[in-house]
């Protein structure tokens, strides 16, 4: 009725994207000529002449309506599809006559639902921040106390009907306001998670509970229970309110949670929202925790509306006294109001002794009568006025709802139990005069009230306390967990990667505010791709077999003479190098080449770690090295097979005559004390099982003359002095390069040879083998990476190392295949890296002097700095340097970083730990008492401390991995 257009007839309403109407057609009650239509929020209600089709109407979408458009009335595009930068919207052509009676409803649909989504989005935008704010909440609090502890508390305090009643009512309405804007503000605001959810219906529970509350409805409070006389008690209608008060409870105690949640830092999905600008893992937490809510208040719902039925009846059928006793009194009233009309005196006793008797009885009872009415002392009948005492009255209580009014039944409806007679009915004519018994339940109703406060603080606190334990076991099993590993990934994306997500707003490229948008998930599947991608590079650098299988002869060739893949860098398999324990038939056996009596000391201290070469003469020192390479279990399947003893022995004085004696440290007792560590990491290791017999004699090679040639001096020294070794090798470890050169240059003198008996790839490989395992005695170079890969390899298959470390002399096939799958020469190289500063891992005393010697060679060096006014090295001021202090730091964060991931991986190597940790002790104890440069605070002695029982802890830990036999 509001169209201005008169339908003239119904023509069929056009597709979207059909030819528009004539413009001939014609409407009546409008002007001919065409018309354009724009359909706002109020209808047409203006039009504009155009050139377009007669009408226009176009739905309008959220959009529309957010920037302004429609709301004048005005067409503002023509017809074809509508496109903005939110979203597209068809808009379609329409005759004037009978298309907009056609489309009203759809229109109007359309209409409401984009109003819907705009008000939704517009206003939930706003009213979040007041929703989430700690004043609302606090709010919603108070209000929550109130409803819950209102009546029971004005119960309690025994406040009278007015006007208290009328302010409570007030409050409570105020209150039910309250919790339905709470309601409709959450339905905005978190319109995605909250509309119909678990808190929704409890919300709306709660919130249509409150006209419990009110006296003018369904509330207690102000109206006496009634109980009509001749009729049965209405115990039903109170067993259904008070089953009502009860789902209002419960339907309060819901919001509760969300109090407990707020007290106790608890936030919910429904209550906080999606809050991308926090970074955190508490997103993950809150939707856990919201889960986990919704089930503990459920079953606390269960046990709340359920346990109370179970009870419902008790009260107040149980109390028929009450009924009773009127039934008594008004018999006996009738009673004695014919006693006395038949007695001369006109007046009879019954009634007095009948109501002493009544009120003597409710002496025990908490429940107490205060007014008997329709009892009427003085009774005129028949011309006669007769005394009828017994009738009394005390003070009503405060509150009407105490009261209790039992209404007597008329004699004339039967008589009382257990009598035969009938009275005159005309004693009670009137029944609306008939005789009542009020009692004062004050006393029932306080200690009901103090019992429901009790129900709800303990429902409460059961609440509450539920919810703190399931925030606690999810924080400590779920969350510190992840939100510890988040950082660490956090760290290693931006230690790695490069990539920071912290970065300050004006600090982020595109990429940076993408990455910010992501929540944690994402991030981690973000980073762990990135992550993955780099590690696929890394190890994947050269061409797969597969892809190198389908190449023709030129492509390999190239990747062989250029990149050098496509060569096979796997360990030969050619005779000999399985020597040790596959063709031991052809071990040279021969007589000792050290006999017994020339032996250096007795086999079992050569088979430990308590051969202290220091304590051995030149002599003894040469033993040693002839015998581990002839006599020992490594090097008689070795070096018997590969050289000659003649040879052997040429090549040994010559190693011997390049190493100076003038050196405190680096000397030929420090080459034989490698070698003789290189020999112990052979053979506790079982390297037979799992190396070559090639691989074993060039490691031995290689730690006999590590150090050929050296001059006490260090790199950095030959750097900083321009020294001609660091002009050879470009000051890229120039002595580590020069021993290699020399022990290659001895092989060429004659009759030095040791390798002139090896096939051609033998002879390649060990010398690969002694290049490679030397320059990586290196520390600055190379000490890093090599702790870094051998934890890498033991977490990595950590489960195969703890489970052989069970029995580390009884080798598991997995074992020995993650070995050699994993390049055998790593091993190689962290043996003799681990025997070049192998000191603290031997017996105190063994470590002890070998400090000695080395801090001697530093401070014999920082000298000549000194003369060449050189910066001083870190070590070699002897003026600065604490001897037992220096120690710790060397052990501390040069050796023990490496030595705990070599146990982990070689189980056998375990009591070098527990020498490591000892020794720790030892120097701590000298460092004490030391007062070169100073003597240390007990803050420092403590700190040292500390650190000292963690290496304990970790030895102890080392050495129970294995089973005991």
């Amino acid at each position: 009725d509001h169209w201005p257009i008169k339908q003239k007839s119904v023509p069929a309403v056009p597709k979207l994207g059909d030819k528009a109407p004539s413009p001939t057609s014609s409407c009546e009650g409008t002007p001919r000529g065409p018309k354009h239509v724009t359909l706002g929020i109020n209808g047409p209600e203006s039009s504009q002449k155009s050139t377009g089709p007669p009408f226009s109407g176009r739905v309008m979408g959220p959009n529309d309506l957010s920037s302004g458009s429609g709301r004048s009335g005005v067409g503002a595009s023509n017809s074809g599809p509508k496109t903005n930068k939110r979203g597209s919207y068809a808009s379609y052509e329409v005759s004037c006559a009978g298309s907009v009676p056609g489309h009203k409803a759809s229109i109007l649909s359309g209409l409401r639902a984009s109003l819907r989504r705009t008000v939704i989005r517009r206003w939930g935008k706003r009213l979040k921040p007041c929703v989430t704010s700690n004043v609302f909440r606090s709010v919603l609090l108070v209000a929550l106390v109130i409803a819950l502890i209102g009546n029971p508390l004005m119960e309690l305090a025994d406040v009278p009907d007015k006007p208290w009643n009328l302010v409570l009512d007030v409050i409570m309405i105020l209150i039910m306001g309250l919790f339905a804007v709470e309601v409709i503000s959450h339905w905005i605001v978190f319109n995605m998670e909250y509309p119909f959810s678990f808190f929704f219906w409890m919300d709306l529970v709660g919130t249509f509970s409150m006209i419990f509350e009110v006296s003018e409805f369904y509330s207690p409070a102000g109206k006496a229970l009634e109980s009509e006389g001749g009729h049965e008690f209405k115990t039903v209608l109170l067993r259904t309110a008070r089953l009502a008060k009860v789902s209002a409870r419960v339907g309060r105690i819901t919001k509760a949670i969300k109090t407990c949640g707020v007290c106790l830092g608890l936030q919910e999905a429904a209550t906080e929202g999606d809050k991308k600008d926090e970074k955190s893992v508490k997103n993950i937490s809150r939707q856990l925790l919201n889960i986990l809510s919704s089930k503990v208040s459920m079953l606390t719902i269960v046990f709340v509306v359920f346990l109370p039925l179970f009870d419902i009846s008790d009260f107040p059928t149980a109390e028929l006294s009450g009924r009773a006793w009127a039934q008594r009194l008004s018999d006996d009233y009738a009673r004695a109001v014919e006693a006395a009309l038949a007695s001369s005196s006109s007046t009879s006793d019954i009634f007095f002794v009948t109501v002493g008797t009544f009120r003597c009885f409710y002496n025990t009872q908490k429940h107490k009568p205060f007014k008997l009415e329709g009892f009427q002392e003085s009774y005129y009948r028949d011309g006669k006025q007769v005394q009828v005492p017994g009738e009394f009255a005390e003070e009503r209580p405060n509150r009407l709802q105490n009261v209790w009014r039992v209404h007597a039944r008329n004699p004339e409806d039967g008589c009382s139990v257990g009598q035969n007679f009938a009275l005159p009915s005309k004693i009670w004519s009137d029944p609306d005069n008939g005789p009542i018994v009020s009692f004062n339940l004050k006393a029932d109703f306080q200690l009901e009230a103090g019992v429901d406060l009790a129900m709800f603080v303990f429902i409460v606190f059961i609440m509450g306390l539920s919810s703190y334990s399931v925030q606690t076991t999810v924080n400590s099993l779920v969350v510190e967990p992840i939100e510890r590993m988040i950082n660490k990934v956090k760290d290693l994306a931006d230690k790695v990667l490069g990539i920071q997500f912290n970065k300050d707003l004006e600090d982020q490229d595109e990429d940076d505010l993408e990455m910010e948008t992501m929540n944690e998930v994402q991030m981690l599947e973000f980073i762990f791709q990135k992550i993955t991608k780099l590690t696929s590079l890394y190890f994947n650098s050269d061409v797969s077999a597969k892809e190198l299988a389908d190449m023709d002869h030129t492509n390999k060739a190239v990747l062989a003479g250029m990149l050098n893949q496509g060569v096979s860098k796997q360990r030969t398999s050619f005779a000999g190098s399985w020597l040790s324990f596959d063709n031991k038939d052809r071990i040279h056996e021969g007589a000792p080449v050290v006999s017994e009596s020339d032996m250096p000391a007795s086999g079992d201290v050569i088979e430990s770690w308590n051969l202290h070469v220091l304590d051995l003469n030149d002599r003894g020192l040469d033993n040693l090295v002839l015998w581990i390479f002839f006599d020992s279990q490594i090097g008689r399947p070795t070096t018997r097979s590969f050289t000659s003893q003649d040879t052997f022995q040429a090549f040994h004085m010559q190693i011997k005559a390049n190493y100076f004696d003038r050196n405190r440290y680096h000397n030929y007792a420090h080459a034989c004390d490698v070698l003789h560590t290189v020999f112990r990491f052979l053979s506790i290791t079982h390297t037979e099982e799992w190396c070559t017999a090639i691989e074993q004699y060039s490691l031995l090679i290689a730690a006999l003359s590590h150090d050929l040639g050296h001059e006490g001096k260090t790199n950095q020294f030959l750097v900083e002095t321009q020294a001609e070794l660091a002009k050879t090798y470009n000051d890229s470890s120039p002595l580590e390069n020069y021993h290699c050169a020399q022990l290659f240059k001895i092989c060429t003198t004659q009759g030095c040879n040791i390798f002139k008996d090896l096939c051609d790839e033998d002879r390649k490989y060990s010398r690969k083998v002694c290049i490679s395992t030397i320059l990586h005695t290196d520390n600055a170079v190379h000490h890093q990476a090599m702790c870094q890969k051998i934890a890498s390899l033991y977490e990595l298959f950590r489960g195969i190392f703890d489970q052989q470390a069970r029995t580390p002399d009884d080798l598991l096939p997995q074992y020995t295949e993650v070995l050699q799958e994993n390049e055998v020469m790593t091993f190689l190289m962290l043996f003799l890296h681990l025997a070049d500063v192998s000191n603290p891992l031997k017996p105190f005393h063994i470590c002890q002097a070998w400090a000695h010697r080395v801090l001697d060679e530093f401070f014999a060096q920082g000298e000549v700095e000194k003369e060449k006014g050189l910066p001083l090295g870190p070590l070699n001021d002897r003026d600065r340097v604490n001897r037992p202090g220096s120690q710790h730091g060397f052990i501390q964060f040069l050796v023990a970083p490496l030595v705990e991931p070599v146990v982990g991986v070689f189980q056998p190597m375990h009591e070098l730990y527990g020498h490591m940790a000892d020794n720790l002790k030892q120097w701590c104890a000298h460092w004490e008492k030391e007062d070169k440069p100073s003597r240390p605070s007990k803050e420092e002695v403590t700190k040292r401390l500390q650190q000292i029982s963690v290496h304990t802890k970790k030895a102890e830990d080392f050495r129970a991995r294995m089973i005991p036999y």
